[in-house]
């Protein structure tokens, strides 16, 4: 009866060792999945899934950060890239695409983050502010972009207007990220109010610790306590701060209108070395004619006015394939004029057949046929 009793108990122990050990494997993998994102990486092409994470409201921003389930590894970006985002804007119609710049960067990132305006005539940006909250899931492309920072240069000038901030933020993270530091870096952040300048507490507190950084924040429209700069970036304002450097690179993401200030106070000053320019902005800046013209694309006619992007003007009437980029970096609006003229708004930096337009860097000079073929 002993003996009996006495196997059953191991018996019983032996089953409670199997289920312990289970147990734990289980708990091994889950770790792993969460520290390593799992055992293979997503692909570097493609469409993302994304969880929204966190959400918080600063003015008329919302800054979200974003993972895949489970927090699997995420596609690599290079500082300065972007997100290419899916708004389901209208029942039954084609989602819009705008992107978003990458306003943190990590070398193996389980998260991406986005600052994101309400723009007062924004579909897209208005739809995201009143619908994406904590545990949605958004679509995305892969990063992309040609904006990026160079490891080439030694002495930077990084300017931003407002939530223009998020590419050059991701620039400092990985600068701060290098094993040499450059020599000099100089970041202006633009804005209105002070409730404007995003991660405000964070930049001063990196600007104190760090001695290559100098963190100026231009406020057009200050508090009367305010011990910063006022007023609008000018060639005094740059001079100033470039005093004795012998060249720059010069990264900017602000308004059409202030990148071309800066540009020009900028290569005013004559710095011995040169300076290089780079600057985003995404969609292609026009003014409209007060003309209207007609465009058959597929027996639909849809009116469009003079002045204004093509693709601005058709979408949500004409379905593209991929129109994501706006600035003529994908080639994705590519479009076929059958009938009429047109004019360039600007220059495609990708390349592109001479029988086609891109309908983001184009405007309608008359009326128009076209096709997507």
């Amino acid at each position: 009866m002993e003996n009996s009793k006495t196997c059953k108990k191991n018996h019983y122990q032996m089953l409670l060792i199997l289920l312990l050990f289970a147990c734990a494997l289980l708990l091994m993998t889950l770790v792993s999945i969460l520290l390593w994102g799992g055992l293979t990486p997503v692909r570097s092409t493609g469409t993302l899934s994304l969880v929204v994470r966190k959400r918080r409201d600063q003015a008329d921003t919302m800054i979200i950060t974003l993972s895949l389930p489970w927090y699997k590894r995420l596609p690599p970006a290079k500082p300065g890239q972007y997100l290419a985002i899916e708004a389901p804007v209208s029942n039954g119609s084609a989602p819009l695409m705008r992107c978003y710049s990458l306003a943190r960067w990590q070398a193996s990132p389980r998260q991406y983050q986005l600052a994101i305006k309400r723009e007062p005539n924004g579909k897209v940006s208005n739809w995201l502010l009143d619908h994406v909250h904590q545990g949605r899931v958004i679509r995305s492309r892969v990063p992309a972009g040609h904006f990026v920072l160079s490891e080439q240069h030694d002495q930077i000038v990084l300017v931003a207007g407002g939530v223009g901030i998020t590419p050059v933020l991701a620039m400092l993270d990985q600068l701060r990220s290098r094993r040499t530091p450059p020599k000099s870096v100089v970041f202006f952040h633009a804005a209105r109010t002070v409730e404007q300048l995003l991660w405000f507490d964070e930049l001063q507190n990196w600007a104190r610790a760090i001695d290559w950084l100098d963190y100026r924040p231009c406020l057009s429209r200050p508090h009367a306590e305010w011990p910063g700069l006022r007023g609008h970036l000018d060639r005094d304002k740059l001079a100033t701060a470039l005093s004795g450097w012998s060249s720059a690179a010069l990264y900017q993401c602000a308004s059409p209108p202030l990148m071309q200030t800066v540009e020009q106070a900028a290569r005013s000053l004559a710095l011995p070395g040169g300076i290089d320019v780079m600057q985003e902005a995404f969609g292609v800046a026009g003014e409209g004619s007060g003309q209207w013209f007609t465009v058959n694309a597929y027996g639909k006619q849809v009116v469009v006015q003079g002045g204004l992007s093509l693709l601005g003007e058709l979408e949500g009437q004409v379905e593209f394939p991929d129109a994501s980029c706006r600035a003529g970096e994908c080639g994705g609006c590519r479009i076929r004029i059958e009938h009429g003229e047109t004019m360039q708004l600007k220059r495609p930096q990708c390349a592109i057949d001479p029988h086609y337009v891109l309908a983001c860097c184009t405007t309608a000079n008359s009326d128009l046929a076209i096709s997507l073929n």
